[in-house]
């Protein structure tokens, strides 16, 4: 057995949620009544929409107290927003949106609106924006009459508050208990956090704070959504963690000589390593590949037929959820990328080809004229979620002929990622660990290969091109930046390696002379902390 240090890489992050984190609860107090369904911001206060009661408070920001309170036009409020003076009131019964006076407390007008379920409202400075609950469908409409300027999907399934924030539009929903700031134009959702309460409802925003209120815990939350940090990191998992290869010499003449090599996780951005990692039996050397990876080296020489050989690493670990705060317009340009980078991470080889005439042709499929960097990379992203189905075919074609094929695994969809970023010169590598699969305590022999991107001004971000489901908004942003508390990174590779090849977590070379078979299986078991089996 040997134990070795392991050095933590440099990078930001922190180690738990802190006070000026997005998605952080500045204050919050009670409030007035029993059901908020909307929430709005004008005149320096808080406006706060009651189902039950069918009642509007005008609520001090500051205090929480009542300022003064009115009815609300109709019988079922599902949203509201202050534009200009007036309150905005949708009704979901009705299928109507009001037009309310708070000082004289008369609606001077009524505007119709063709949407089976009405919930949310906002206000982007030109038009009013409201969610239909049966179609997940979010409208733009005039607010002068309610004609319908423009639709987009919603992030998820259960829209139940937005607000507009002069850039992007933030979107609660009740279902998943998160929010999300989307990007309109693009209509893509760029950050997720978790929601305050269990239900989460109306939005607004004061001009620098988000508001939330929640209608189970009956609260008002103020939440903070600026931030220099890059990494969010929340419910830590803490795993035991072994990993092996087993290796059976099947004959029926000896293996003259096997070489193992197991890829050492280090702290990275979603992960501690808690105990150094230990070895059985004791490694031949602690080695690096081409690209920086650790690995212990274990060699083994004449293996007689029927030798079973099983090397074997053990670690404890604690994983988070991670979510990359990214604001697109503060990702700098190509030509911030440091030279290094650019150097080791836009290398071709011969799985990536990326000069081969496909691969151009899919660049600017996906790319199209886009400028920025984080739209270019997240373009690509979609591309390749839009072009391959998942399909396990066996061994790992390169990325021309998947994109002519159409399928791949994930270490395929990497590939095919990496390549076209490459490509479109922005730097990408691919990174693999071990994955728990809905259980902490786990045994399985499937691993998981996604990648990361360089975005210059933010530094390497996590995408997985296989998460998420590919129907909604939210499906399709996980991948981009986030990251579930179920993978240990074992592996961090931008191609081929002198001892890993193509593979990640470990490989086996080889060698025999006459005829030799060999079984070889890699295993990963993970039990959590205090429950562990492993020995």
């Amino acid at each position: 057995m040997i134990k070795i240090m392991i050095m933590s890489f440099t990078i930001l992050f922190f180690f738990g949620i802190q006070a000026k984190d997005p998605g952080v609860v500045v204050k919050s107090f009670a409030t007035p009544s029993c059901c908020p369904r909307g929430l709005t911001y004008g005149e320096n206060h808080l406006w706060m929409l009651d189902r039950k009661l069918n009642k509007i408070f005008k609520i001090n920001k500051d205090s929480g107290k009542v300022v003064s309170q009115m009815p609300t036009p109709g019988f079922h409020g599902a949203g509201l927003t202050y534009i200009n003076g007036f309150l905005f009131v949708v009704d979901r019964d009705r299928k109507v949106i009001y037009r309310l006076n708070p000082k004289t407390k008369l609606v001077d007008k009524i505007l119709k609106i063709a949407i089976k379920s009405p919930r949310g409202l906002a206000y982007d400075g030109k038009h009013l924006i409201v969610a239909d609950a049966k179609t997940n469908i979010i409208y733009m409409l005039d607010p002068d009459d309610g004609t319908l300027i423009n639709y987009f999907k919603s992030p998820f399934t259960a829209v139940t508050g937005m607000t507009y924030d002069g850039k992007y539009l933030w979107v609660a929903d009740r279902n998943k208990d998160e929010i999300y700031m989307m990007d309109i134009e693009k209509e893509a959702i760029v950050n997720i956090f978790p929601s305050p309460g269990p239900h989460p409802y109306g939005l607004t925003f004061d001009g620098k704070y988000l508001w939330n209120v929640d209608y189970q815990t009956r609260k008002i939350y103020k939440i903070n959504i600026k931030s220099d940090k890059h990494v969010i990191r929340y419910e830590k998992k803490s795993l035991k963690i072994e990993y092996s290869i087993q290796f059976l010499s099947q004959g029926p003449d000896d293996v003259k000589n096997a070489d193992f090599y197991i890829a050492i996780p280090s702290d990275y951005y979603n992960q501690k390593i808690t105990s150094s990692p230990e070895f059985f039996p004791k490694p031949l050397e602690i080695k690096s590949d081409d690209w920086g990876q650790k690995v212990a080296h274990f060699n083994f020489k004449n293996i007689k037929p029927g030798t079973n050989l099983v090397p074997r690493m053990i670690i404890t670990a604690d994983l988070y959820k991670t979510h990359f705060w990214i604001m697109p317009d503060k990702v700098k340009g190509l030509d911030k990328i440091p030279e290094k980078i650019r150097k080791k991470y836009l290398k071709d080889s011969v799985k990536y080809r990326i000069n081969d005439p496909k691969i151009k042709e899919a660049v600017v499929k996906a790319i199209g004229k886009e400028t920025n960097t984080y739209w270019k990379a997240r373009k690509i992203y979609q591309f390749v979620r839009e072009m391959l189905d998942y399909q396990l075919k066996g061994g790992w074609d390169s990325v021309p002929i998947l994109l002519e094929r159409g399928t791949g695994s994930c270490s395929e969809y990497s590939f095919v990622f990496i390549a076209l970023c490459r490509s479109a010169g922005i730097p990408a590598r691919y990174v693999g660990g071990i994955v728990t699969r809905g259980d902490d305590a786990f045994v399985d022999n499937v691993f998981h290969r996604w990648t990361e991107v360089y975005l210059p001004g933010y530094g390497w971000v996590t995408v997985d091109p296989d998460r998420g489901d590919k129907k909604t908004l939210r499906g399709q942003a996980l991948g981009f930046g986030s990251l579930g508390n179920t993978l240990l990174i074992t592996t961090k590779s931008g191609g081929k390696s002198n001892f890993l090849e193509w593979k990640y977590n470990g490989n086996v070379q080889w060698q025999f002379e006459g005829n030799s078979r060999v079984y070889i299986e890699q295993i990963g078991e993970l039990a959590p902390i205090g429950e562990s089996d492993v020995n």
